[in-house]
């Protein structure tokens, strides 16, 4: 397999280049490195930061008011839930709150035909 050409006519590189490759060294150690960094947990903040910080974040007073009852929801289901989901619960939130275009009083308003 050492500097073989393969059928579409590239050359596939020896495990000996790549292992002696200085930059395929390097692109290692970084990797190593990013993976050692992205198993330390992210700094812990209570249900309250969070809701204080998306009441921040709102773009509007009835966004804002939508925070607490939100939170509340996310907080009950996150024990039922994996971590990876409740992240992705907590971004979501962050999202629809700070989106200037989302407007939930005229989105729920029954339509004036029915």
């Amino acid at each position: 397999m050492i500097g073989e050409v393969s059928r579409r006519g590239w050359r596939m590189p020896s495990i000996r280049r790549l292992l002696r490759s200085p930059r395929e060294t390097q692109h290692m150690a970084e990797q190593k490195a990013i993976d050692f960094l992205g198993s330390e947990p992210l700094m812990m903040f209570t249900w309250g930061e969070l809701e204080e910080e998306l009441s921040f974040l709102a773009a509007s007073d009835v966004q804002r008011s939508l925070v607490p009852t939100l939170v509340s929801a996310t907080r009950k289901q996150a024990s039922f839930l994996p971590k990876a989901q409740v992240l992705r619960e907590i971004l979501c939130l962050a999202w629809v709150i700070a989106d200037e275009e989302f407007q939930p009083g005229l989105q729920e308003a029954p339509h004036p035909d029915s």
